[in-house]
C-alpha cells in the first residue's frame, strides 16, 4: 500500500510503501523523457553502504536516455542486515527455513505492484540492476523467487550463488533445507 495514490512526481523524490507490514523508503525518479504508455520501470538495488539515494542519483542518466522510472528501496542495516539482504532473509541462524513469505525477496514483486499502481500501469516492464551487496541480492533472489517478466543485471557482487549441491549456501545450494535444494 502506497502512502499516497497521486503519481510520482517528475525528478527525484522519494515515496513510502508498506510492504510485508512495514514501510519502506523508496527513492524514485522520473525523467522528462518518461512516457506514461511505454516507460520501462527499473529498480536499482543498493550496495553494503545503503545508500540507495545515492543509487538512484547514479541510474538518473540511464533513466535519462531510456525514458525509464527509476525507484531504489532502503534496505536499512538495522532491519535488513547481510542475512536478510544479500542473502534474502530465508534461513535463520540455526540453518532452518524461514516461511516463503518472510524473505526479503518477496518484498520486490510487492514494491513493483505498488509502484505500476501508482503509475496506473499493471504492466510496466520491469527491469532490475544490482551492484556490490544489491548484485549479490539480484543473484540469489534470481536463484531462489519467482521473477519473472524482468531482466537482472548483477554487476560487481562480492559472491554469486552458483548451480550446484557441492558448494554450501550462500554460494551454492549446498546445506540447504530440502524444500530449496
Amino acid at each position: 500500500m502506497l502512502t499516497s495514490t497521486l503519481n510520482i512526481p517528475a525528478g527525484s523524490g522519494d515515496i513510502s510503501v508498506i510492504v510485508s507490514n512495514q514501510s519502506l523508503q523508496v527513492f524514485t525518479y522520473k525523467p522528462a523523457t518518461y512516457n506514461p504508455n511505454t516507460s520501462p520501470l527499473i529498480v536499482v538495488f543498493h550496495g553494503i553502504l545503503r545508500n540507495a539515494d545515492e543509487y538512484r542519483d547514479d541510474a538518473r542518466g540511464l533513466g535519462d536516455r531510456l525514458g525509464a522510472l527509476i525507484i531504489a528501496p532502503l534496505f536499512d542495516l538495522e532491519r535488513f542486515p547481510t542475512d536478510r539482504y544479500q542473502r534474502g532473509g530465508i534461513l535463520r541462524e540455526d540453518g532452518s527455513l524461514v516461511p516463503r513469505d518472510e524473505w526479503t525477496y518477496t518484498m520486490i514483486p510487492q514494491i513493483v505492484a505498488q509502484v505500476r499502481s501508482i503509475e496506473h500501469r499493471p504492466n510496466m516492464p520491469c527491469y532490475f540492476i544490482g551492484h556490490s551487496a544489491g548484485g549479490q541480492f539480484v543473484v540469489r533472489m534470481s536463484a531462489f523467487s519467482d521473477v519473472t517478466g524482468a531482466r537482472l543485471v548483477a554487476a560487481n557482487a562480492g559472491s554469486y550463488v552458483f548451480p550446484t549441491l557441492a558448494l554450501p549456501f550462500s554460494y551454492g545450494f549446498g546445506n540447504l533445507p530440502s524444500e530449496l535444494s
